[in-house]
């Protein structure tokens, strides 16, 4: 199964290492699931891991966040990112939507209720939370 992460879920799971978001990463690390990132969207990681209200909890150097990032290309399946999709108002959320596609990804997790999750299914790629993916799709696969 292949899922693209938002960055909100990838960045929240570093701060709070326990819970749906955490068990959501621990599933792309361990290949259980396959994450799927944009290029663009790794670089968008790197600027949120550099902003003072994510250095207040992670208190990380730019070594360490290269670091993170490198590590987060290790084992998701980097794509391009350059299809040009509108399906929210939000061009980063756009992104998430395009990498799906690129990517061949069922999911797109995500906590954005505002723009990604109230879109539902497009092009057959569902939105879900966290935790309704770790209670009904990842648990059924299990």
């Amino acid at each position: 199964m292949k899922v693209v992460v938002d960055t909100n879920i990838i960045i929240s799971s570093l701060i709070a290492s326990h819970g749906y978001v955490a068990q959501v990463m621990e599933a792309c690390r361990d290949e259980v699931v396959q994450l799927i990132l944009a290029k663009p969207q790794l670089v968008e990681i790197g600027k949120v891991l550099h902003r003072p209200k994510i250095q207040k909890y992670l208190r990380w150097d730019d070594a360490s966040i290269s670091s993170y990032i490198h590590n987060l290309s290790t084992f998701a399946d980097v794509v391009p990112g350059t299809l040009s999709v509108e399906v929210t108002e939000d061009p980063t959320d756009n992104m998430l939507f395009a990498a799906a596609i690129e990517g061949g990804a069922q999911y797109i997790i995500s906590g954005d209720h505002g723009h990604v999750l109230k879109i539902g299914v497009y092009r057959g790629i569902q939105t879900i939370t966290p935790k309704e993916f770790v209670q009904t799709v990842f648990a059924y696969e299990q």
